[in-house]
């Protein structure tokens, strides 16, 4: 998933959450897990709707209140240039709310363990006509480790199957993100090619990798 174009919903692109893309935020791949030595950051506490229960973690609904949240991961550095390179300019709170209110296609959920947020997880460019959708995801790097990517994503994937009905969910990662390749190949993903250097990070450019996943598969 391209962060730029989940940031500006009319398009859709990204480097693997992720961590994608990158969720994958997802995401330059989003579907990616972010796994290197980052600042601390402060967990806030989001007393959201919870819309899926996992065994830890639960996908609750984004409020405005949480945008901030959302901006900050986004901008960090470290993210930025681990999972997020497509991301070279700031990521505001107005491009949060633009992601999440003006999107018709877009489910982009917190993932949250006990009441606080430690990333999110989403299906973007939702086509109920070709019953497919792309899956993003990202957990901040304090929470890095716990399996909580693979639950997040495992959660939308339940939304995504057995509530959207859709056939198929598809994701995507940079060449080199084997966290997210691990999150993805754990939930039955299965690799369906290569895109050569396809999007450009900080100094290089990178191949993307893209999954898929039919509801048969499961």
């Amino acid at each position: 998933m391209d962060l730029q174009a989940l940031l500006n919903p009319p398009v859709a692109d990204t480097n693997g959450v992720l961590y994608t893309e990158g969720v994958c935020i997802s995401t330059a791949p989003v579907s990616t897990a972010l796994v290197f030595n980052t600042p601390r950051f402060e967990p806030r506490a989001m007393p959201g709707a919870v819309f899926l229960e996992g065994e830890r973690i639960d996908l609750q609904t984004v409020r405005a209140e949480d945008y901030e949240f959302i901006a900050r991961h986004f901008t960090e550095p470290s993210m930025r240039h681990g999972a997020f390179e497509d991301v070279h300019t700031p990521v505001t709170e107005n491009d949060v709310a633009a992601m999440i209110e003006d999107a018709d296609d877009s489910h982009v959920f917190l993932a949250c363990r006990d009441e606080t947020s430690v990333g999110s997880a989403f299906l973007i460019d939702v086509d109920l006509k070709s019953s497919n959708a792309e899956l993003g995801y990202w957990i901040t790097p304090d929470e890095q480790g716990n399996g909580y990517a693979t639950e997040a994503a495992e959660l939308c994937l339940t939304h995504a199957f057995d509530e959207l009905g859709l056939h198929k969910v598809w994701a995507r990662t940079a060449e080199d993100n084997e966290g997210s390749k691990r999150v993805l190949e754990k939930l039955g993903f299965e690799q369906e090619g290569v895109l050569r250097e396809h999007w450009r990070g900080f100094g290089r450019y990178v191949d993307e990798y893209r999954y898929g996943l039919v509801e048969s598969d499961r």
